[in-house]
């Protein structure tokens, strides 16, 4: 492969992976990502961008997420990692979302956590969010909403 072609397909990589997103500017952004919104395929998808990683397991499956941020916003400690598809039945891109309220450590039950791979979605309902001291960690798990058995997993931001 010719060293044009390779940088064409670099840039189209580049490109593919950072897909869409809307949020507040994160310093610590990957060089290849672009946080904004924007459609794709008929579809509204949303990046978001950062150091952030999550884990999440259900049914001897495991999922994985990379590029996200973690912030308190509005009372609420926020996890946003990869590209949700919005307003569409099938998710394009995987994403993992989690919202606690009050934004401080400890263990919060009834809270919002939800995930999607390409053509899939999972939330847990209820569930149970442990924020690490410093609000740079934790762990969650809870039933599948929809009788899927139940999930666990963890992020670090």
């Amino acid at each position: 492969m010719s060293s044009t072609a390779r940088i064409t397909l670099s840039a189209l990589v580049a490109a593919i992976a950072a897909v869409v997103g809307i949020t507040a500017s994160v310093a610590t952004a990957r060089p290849s990502c672009t946080p904004g919104v924007r459609t794709v395929g008929g579809s509204t998808v949303r990046t978001f961008c950062g150091p952030a990683t999550a884990t999440a397991k259900v049914g001897g499956k495991t999922f994985r997420f990379t590029g996200g941020q973690c912030a308190v916003e509005q009372g609420y400690f926020t996890v946003n990692i990869g590209a949700i598809t919005l307003g569409s039945e099938k998710p394009k891109y995987a994403y993992l979302g989690i919202d606690v309220k009050p934004p401080k450590p400890g263990t919060h039950t009834s809270q919002i956590l939800s995930w999607q791979e390409p053509g899939k979605r999972y939330s847990l309902l209820p569930a149970k969010v442990t924020l690490a001291a410093g609000l740079h960690s934790g762990t969650f798990s809870g039933p599948v909403l929809g009788g899927g058995g139940s999930g666990t997993g963890s992020f670090h931001c």
